[in-house]
């Protein structure tokens, strides 16, 4: 016969089931168009005054054609929508007119003689196609078990805050750095020690969005829309939960 406090025992665990660390990713969606969350590395690094966890990224225009990627710190703001370009690996943003050129992501090279830190690289969201290699998933071109924005270069996205904010010139930038190849092997990049100190490491996670009709429809050229991985609501996943994502 059963005990009374065994029965009771097994009760409670039926009741209150222990929900252990799970061993993958967080549960996704399936988009053609997703927004940019900032998730921080560690969370440790983050900025005191101005927190950059969870917020979204936004492009301040900053010349003729060209935007300067930054983050929101409105609550309203869904941040800048995205998708991706099939035809030529390209991530581009949403909801341009047809008979305009679209806005690309840009990688653009480092320019230490412009006073820039090594490794360091500045990115635009700018008339014309984007750099080639940028994406956002996780799949062949991308390893990592978690969807997140990658780009053509090997290191971390970065929220760099530049102390002064103007009009064309954000005070929180959103950046690249460059990894360096371990002892030559180009196995494995290491690009913590570049990053400089008043940046922090985040990883740029995409948030599924509404896509417009005109995605891939532009003077040049129409391109195909990919069906990526992207997660309904950032802000409500505990990402301690999951071993596979940071």
């Amino acid at each position: 016969m059963l005990s009374a406090t065994f029965l009771a025992l097994a009760t409670l665990a039926a009741a209150s089931p222990i929900t252990p660390r799970q061993s993958g990713n967080a549960p996704f969606s399936w988009g053609k168009a997703y927004s940019l969350v900032v998730n921080v590395t560690d969370i440790s690094t983050d900025f005191q005054s101005n927190p950059v966890h969870r917020l979204k990224v936004v492009g301040v225009h900053a010349g003729a054609g060209l935007n300067s990627p930054t983050v929101t710190f409105n609550p309203e703001s869904h941040g800048d929508v995205f998708f991706n370009s099939l035809t030529d690996h390209t991530v581009r943003l949403s909801g341009g007119t047809p008979s305009l050129p679209p806005m690309g992501v840009k990688l653009y090279d480092n320019n230490p003689s412009a006073g820039n830190p090594p490794f360091l690289h500045e990115l635009g969201f700018n008339f014309g196609n984007g750099t080639w290699g940028f994406g956002a998933s996780a799949g062949p071109l991308n390893p990592r078990p978690c969807p997140q924005l990658w780009a053509p270069l090997e290191g971390t996205f970065v929220v760099c805050d530049r102390g002064i904010d103007a009009p064309t010139y954000p005070r929180f930038a959103v950046q690249f750095v460059e990894g360096q190849a371990n002892s030559g092997t180009h196995t494995w990049y290491q690009p913590e020690p570049h990053i400089p100190a008043n940046c922090v490491a985040v990883k740029l996670v995409p948030e599924c969005a509404t896509p417009s009709e005109n995605d891939g429809k532009s003077s040049n050229g129409d391109v195909e829309v990919e069906n990526v991985q992207c997660y309904p609501d950032v802000g409500a996943i505990q990402w301690t939960e999951y071993s596979e994502c940071w």
